[in-house]
């Protein structure tokens, strides 16, 4: 094409390229590239909200101007809102109206900001009429897939202080349903999956006889969940027979110890003293809204009594600790419990940790539809982009719940589960140079407590 200007009819110079894309405006407007708008339906949980929430989403959109973004941020906030209960989405729109004109350009920005202050808000599970319906569990089922099972802890991080966990991945994916929990992120299948062919897959690990190791069963699934099914179990006591040097953990919110309890009373020699317990624990009040098929805490403190009367020792996790309207004396009474029911010398350690969601576990929570406040609060970012609590009010969970168990403090091993070194120092004063100075440390407990002769 000749790229010379030429004389229209109309006694102006144009270049043929110029007239081209003139055209084009003119004749077919279509061809112009527009600027993308944001489709709610594509939003994660928007085809779960109450239809007249998604009408009013779409209506919404329609009547208002907003950016892509704020159209995507808008649908989400809804969606949040929806999970959270309580305040309405009618309660924000009044809201918003009194701020601006209903037919303002910032109307949608005005809505976003209303409802991140209520995201800023402690949840109150007090406050709730109800227990939110339970999600469907799935089905046990076996699996003989050619996968390692034997490997670093999924969240290790060396921007994070860790204590170099390795894990067994004998049962993968979850059934207790806890709504924070990023292993619901992590499998692709609804159903727990076991290893078929566990018992062989152990026999083939070799380890440094020279050294220790802490090893967990309940990175990728619930270490008690599923029993003994397809022997997983068998083979897990079967592995600590055989390595002694090896501290195996089983962790649980389950207070599923039927088959130990069993096993002891046939055989007291056949379970290696090398394993010991632990159990996730928080206030009842929170179980009950936000880790749906779990055992309750009073189930959970039995099945650790059950296990120190077999002659074991145990753990216990106080994680996630969670900010919530009255959470103080939640923790304070449940540590006055573990106090006065638990002797300090049968407690391998006890672990702080807080509520910490990657997106992808975020974007998986709206797409569910369920009933939940887990998300509230939750305004920072931890080292890796995982949304989690502001400084301030992590120092104070840690700080707080940690000085409820001072009477702990000389007896017991104490640390915060992937945190950042500053809290350790808010905390505790210190923190230990190096990921493998911290593994030293927790396995030097270990032997203090659990007594393994090799």
């Amino acid at each position: 094409m000749n790229n010379h200007c030429v004389k229209s009819e109309f006694g102006y110079d144009f270049c043929p390229n110029a007239i081209f894309y003139l055209s084009l405006c003119i004749i077919a407007p279509s061809a112009i590239q527009t600027k993308p708008r944001f489709d709610p339906k594509t939003a994660a949980g928007f085809e779960r909200l109450p239809q007249q929430m998604q009408v009013f989403v779409e209506a919404a959109l329609r009547e208002h101007s907003a950016s892509f973004s704020n159209a995507r941020l808008f649908t989400e906030a809804v969606i949040d809102l929806a999970q959270w209960g309580g305040v309405t989405v009618e309660e924000v729109t009044e809201k918003v109206n009194n701020r601006a004109n209903a037919q303002d350009r910032d109307w949608v920005s005005f809505f976003i900001d209303a409802v991140e202050k209520l995201k800023k808000e402690d949840p109150d599970y007090r406050a709730r009429e109800k227990t939110p319906e339970k999600k469907f569990p799935g089905r046990v089922v076996a699996h003989e897939k050619q996968n390692q099972v034997y490997g670093d802890c999924p969240v290790a991080s060396e921007k994070t202080v860790c204590c170099n966990l390795k894990t067994i991945d004998a049962v993968t994916d979850c059934a207790l349903g806890c709504n924070y929990c990023a292993i619901q992120t992590m499998f692709s299948n609804d159903n727990v999956q076991v290893d078929r062919n566990l018992a062989e897959k152990l026999r083939s690990l070799t380890f440094d006889p020279n050294r220790f190791y802490h090893v967990g069963t309940g990175q990728s699934s619930d270490s008690l969940l599923v029993g003994n099914k397809f022997g997983i179990l068998d083979a897990l006591t079967e592995f600590c027979h055989t390595h002694k040097n090896i501290f195996l953990e089983f962790k649980s919110k389950s207070s599923n110890t039927a088959w130990f309890e069993e096993t002891h009373r046939k055989d007291a020699t056949a379970l290696p003293q090398n394993m010991f317990f632990s159990w996730s624990v928080n206030p009842q009040v929170f179980i009950d809204a936000e880790e749906l098929h779990t055992a309750p805490l009073e189930r959970r403190l039995a099945a650790a009594h059950k296990m120190i009367a077999l002659g074991f020792k145990v753990g216990f996790h106080l994680h996630p600790i969670v900010h919530f309207a009255g959470w103080q004396n939640e923790y304070r009474v449940l540590c006055e419990r573990l106090l006065s029911e638990f002797d300090a010398k049968n407690i391998v350690y006890v672990s702080l940790g807080s509520l910490t969601i990657p997106r992808s576990v975020r974007k998986k929570i709206r797409a569910g539809g369920f009933q939940t406040m887990v998300t509230k609060n939750l305004t920072a970012e931890n080292p890796e982009g995982k949304l989690t609590y502001p400084a301030a009010i992590k120092e104070e969970l840690f700080s707080t719940v940690y000085g409820f168990l001072k009477p702990w403090h000389s007896s017991v091993f104490f640390y915060l589960c992937m945190e950042e070194a500053k809290y350790w120092y808010s905390v505790f004063g210190d923190c230990y140079a190096s990921n493998d100075d911290f593994e030293s440390a927790m396995l030097e407990a270990m032997r203090g407590k659990i007594v393994v002769s090799r």
